[in-house]
């Protein structure tokens, strides 16, 4: 009853968690699985500048779409970007100033 998932298919996807990160390019390298939900796994990767903590997120049906999650993420960084600007460049005209 209800929503179920078989407990291969889950087992398939974390054993492919280097292949996910491996999406992300050369530079980004695959160490270990740090965390794992049902859904958000975390893995510790390595880059030439350091190491990073990559949440990566199973979808559990293929045709879920993200597209709205996507635009929404876009958009608040974005804002979050432009308001960094507006700071800076008000910092530095005040302190430019006599």
């Amino acid at each position: 009853m209800g929503n179920v998932h078989s407990g291969s298919t889950l087992t398939r996807t974390t054993g492919a968690l280097d292949s996910f990160v491996a999406e992300l390019g050369a530079d980004v390298i695959y160490e270990k699985s740090i965390g794992s939900a049902r859904f958000l796994k975390t893995v510790k990767c390595r880059h030439r500048n350091g190491y990073l903590v990559i949440k990566v997120f199973i979808k559990p049906d293929p045709g879920l779409s993200l597209r709205s999650y996507l635009r929404r993420l876009k958009s608040e960084f974005f804002v979050r970007l432009f308001c960094i600007q507006r700071l800076t460049n008000t910092s530095v005209q005040l302190t430019g100033s006599p």
